[in-house]
């Protein structure tokens, strides 16, 4: 199954839910916790979640792939 919205693939998580598997997606996703920037950066990648930081505010923040 593909994401209505970016059209990437789809996978079904332990929830029993499909999740996209696009890490930018919806693009708010990756926005800093803190200061709500967008200039941000992926910093480190696993099959579970990433690991991001922010170019305005340097504070990092691991987001989950589900």
């Amino acid at each position: 199954m593909l994401c209505p919205d970016c059209k990437q693939p789809m996978v079904k998580a332990k929830d029993n839910h499909n999740h996209c598997v696009e890490l930018n997606c919806p693009p708010s996703r990756t926005q800093c916790p803190e200061c709500q920037s967008s200039q941000t950066q992926i910093v480190g990648k696993s099959i579970s979640d990433a690991q991001l930081t922010c170019k305005d505010c340097h504070a990092e923040w691991t987001i989950s792939r589900s």
